[in-house]
């Protein structure tokens, strides 16, 4: 299962960079952007397999997390960007969706079109949980050139999540989730 992610992941972004165009004009300075994501992180944790599962409402070696997310982003300039993103996103098992809503920053390494990046995003959890928790996130992606206003990032992204969350009947000792995960992101941006 591990290797068909993996090679699956391995096409789409070989995909990407081959239908992004050659052109690689500079980059406009200042403006907003809109950014529309997809992620799929694998939980990610030293002791993955030492778990020893009470009940069915306990992270497991198969949890992970998918979304997306929507970003409207300030460029201060070629090389720094601020914004607010906010999605929709799902832990497998246990079975827990929530709303991210947070706050990121984008540092470009070149004035072009075609340019490596990193990003952090921190931020909450909204939505049908029991606190708000703390969503930390750190990517290292690379945006390619669609069309003339259309971009395409590909990101590697690592995070780091808590929430609380009360299931009816789960006899868990605490309520409190800390989910480590890595994976991968990918978005269209419109500037």
């Amino acid at each position: 299962m591990a290797k068909e992610w993996s090679f699956s992941i391995l096409l789409s972004l070989l995909s990407f960079l081959v239908i992004s165009q050659e052109k690689d004009i500079s980059y406009r300075k200042k403006g907003l952007s809109i950014k529309a994501q997809s992620l799929i992180l694998i939980r990610y944790d030293k002791n993955l397999f030492k778990d020893t599962y009470q009940t069915n409402f306990e992270l497991k070696e198969n949890s992970f997390l998918y979304g997306a997310n929507g970003e409207l982003n300030y460029f201060f300039n070629s090389h720094l960007a601020t914004g607010f993103g906010f999605g929709y996103e799902k832990i497998s098992q246990p079975n827990i969706i929530y709303i991210p809503a947070y706050i990121n920053v984008l540092g470009y390494f070149s004035k072009k079109e075609k340019s490596l990046y990193s990003k952090l995003n921190l931020g909450v959890h909204l939505g049908n949980i029991d606190e708000k928790g703390f969503l930390f996130r750190f990517g290292l992606g690379v945006r390619l050139m669609l069309l003339k206003k259309v971009k395409s990032n590909i990101e590697f992204t690592y995070s780091f999540q808590n929430l609380n969350k009360t299931f009816e009947n789960s006899n868990r000792p605490d309520n409190f989730y800390n989910l480590e995960s890595i994976g991968l992101t990918l978005g269209i941006e419109i500037k």
